[in-house]
């Protein structure tokens, strides 16, 4: 939205200094062809803020388009790691719908929270060398390999 409104600013601007050189230039005595000069002048920038502006538009919407493009690669990328750990450890997948677990009624902490996080951590810093989305490369060259 943001954009529009700077968008029309700039052009309102543009018209607004437009106006002024018409004013300046519309007594008989000047000369017809300075006029177009300046008027061409004007419209030349006005073309160059304009077209300035869309080009940052249309950066803006390439940098949405290769975020949620690399969004939907981890997301692959995660799903089969989870896939491949399951069948290392020998667990099946889970099912399809699976029905809510009712709540406990007195739930006891965790003894081990730290324990169980960083083995999940060492599964994702350990990818399988078959994983095909960059992501997978990104954590295999951050581990050194």
């Amino acid at each position: 939205m943001w954009e529009y409104v700077t968008l029309g600013l700039v052009v309102g601007l543009m018209l607004l200094v437009a106006l002024l050189f018409w004013l300046m230039f519309r007594r008989e005595d000047r000369q017809t062809e300075k006029q177009l000069t300046v008027w061409n002048q004007v419209l030349h920038t006005c073309t160059v803020v304009i077209d300035e502006l869309m080009k940052e538009r249309q950066i803006q919407v390439q940098e949405k388009q290769n975020i949620a493009r690399m969004l939907a690669d981890s997301q692959q990328w995660l799903v089969h790691l989870v896939t491949t750990t399951r069948k290392q450890q020998g667990v099946c997948p889970p099912p399809q719908n699976p029905e809510p677990d009712p709540e406990p009624q007195n739930p006891e902490p965790d003894p081990e929270p730290e324990r169980r996080s960083q083995a999940t951590l060492a599964g994702v810093h350990q990818p399988s060398k078959d994983g095909p989305t960059a992501l997978g490369h990104v954590l295999t060259e951050g581990d050194g390999a």
